[in-house]
């Protein structure tokens, strides 16, 4: 059953749905609404959404029970960045937080000790080495790479398989792996492989550097930063191939224990990125704060500051502050060539987004072919 509650709010009532199927349903419909586009100023954009979803149960007390946090759990995806699911369960429904947590635990575990993580990569490109013609960018294999000569970063996107082979949504499992206090294991096994991938590409060495996604949960375990300084000292590549990026929208229960480990990562070589910079309060509190390298802006503002004079002078403002503290810029979701131009005006440099390159499965893939020579 389908309603809509108010503006852009709607509300579905599934029966019968399966605790499993739970966070595959939710993250369907977020897919379908990728499938839905839409024009604006002659960019074509696709629609996304914010999924809450609270569980009903016999110990549910009311309806207006359910739709209230069925509501809080939107507003948590949304303060989580945005296209993402989010799953409430409240304190009456105990026996269906332990089902939906002790299931998970051991999916997720099983996915570690058999592999079935994968890298998706998505190239970064430095402004530098893009021609300032749209017509002399030429494209390669399906990205735009410029001029040879300049560092290439390369974002590395993980993703997962289910026993059956079927992926499973960052959007579903991240969330659930913070829930369960499994991020700092899988992003250990995430150091370890992208360290595995860069030891067997030596060629590319001072060519391109892996940005990760490292998990607040990860920064905040000592246990776990010692495995990833131990990993990174022990094998053959140079620490300023990774680059860290730390996502501005998570919380972060000890600042002086995050700073910390950074510095730490810092000392032998590592570099670290402020992502999603601009959707929270906490943003300026941790650019100052944090021994960052990079700032990456968050998309939505960089995708409309073509035809949006908001949008480009708040990226403007983040770029000449950064500048000022000396700081290189990234601007995400970059899906057209105005917006590219934008972006350049604003004193950005670093590009990333579709119109650049879509991601690519990295196992296979020749990096080496891709790169300009």
């Amino acid at each position: 059953m389908l309603a809509r509650l108010e503006g852009d709010r709607f509300a579905l009532l599934l029966t019968g749905a399966q605790l499993d199927n739970l966070f595959t349903l939710a993250d369907g419909f977020r897919e379908l609404a990728h499938n839905c586009h839409y024009t604006v100023n002659q960019h074509r954009r696709h629609a996304t959404v914010s999924l809450g979803v609270a569980v009903v149960s016999r110990d549910t007390p009311s309806a207006e029970y359910v739709l209230e946090h069925a509501r809080v759990a939107c507003k948590t995806a949304k303060h989580r960045g945005r296209d993402q699911t989010q799953i409430w369960v409240g304190e009456h429904d105990t026996r269906i937080a332990r089902e939906l947590e002790a299931g998970w635990t051991a999916k997720l575990r099983d996915a570690i000790e058999e592999n079935r993580f994968e890298f998706d990569v998505q190239p970064i490109v430095p402004l530098a080495a893009l021609p300032h013609s749209e017509a002399e960018i030429t494209e390669h294999q399906g990205w735009r790479l410029g001029a040879p000569g300049h560092e290439i970063l390369c974002e590395l996107l993980l993703r997962m398989r289910d026993k059956r082979g079927e992926y499973v949504s960052p959007g579903v499992f991240v969330p659930l792996a913070e829930r369960v206090g499994m991020m700092p294991k899988i992003d250990l096994w995430v150091v370890q492989h992208a360290l595995s991938e860069l030891g067997n590409r030596r060629d590319l060495f001072g060519r391109i550097a892996f940005n990760i996604n490292l998990s607040n949960q990860t920064l905040a375990d000592s246990e776990s930063m010692a495995l990833i300084s131990n990993a990174i000292r022990a094998s053959n590549v140079p620490p300023r191939m990774l680059v860290f990026e730390i996502t501005e929208t998570s919380e972060m229960t000890s600042m002086h224990t995050v700073r910390r480990f950074m510095n730490q990562l810092r000392e032998i070589g590592c570099r670290f990125a402020l992502d999603d910079f601009g959707t929270g309060f906490s943003s300026f509190t941790h650019l100052r704060h944090l021994p960052v390298d990079f700032v990456k802006i968050e998309g939505s503002f960089v995708e409309g500051m073509a035809d949006n004079e908001l949008d480009h002078t708040m990226v403007s403002s983040i770029a000449g502050l950064a500048k000022s503290m000396k700081l290189a810029v990234i601007g995400e979701h970059v899906d057209s060539y105005a917006t590219l131009v934008a972006l350049r005006l604003c004193g950005a440099e670093f590009a990333q987004g579709h119109w650049l390159g879509e991601p690519r499965r990295l196992a296979g893939l020749d990096l080496a072919a891709l790169l300009p020579r």
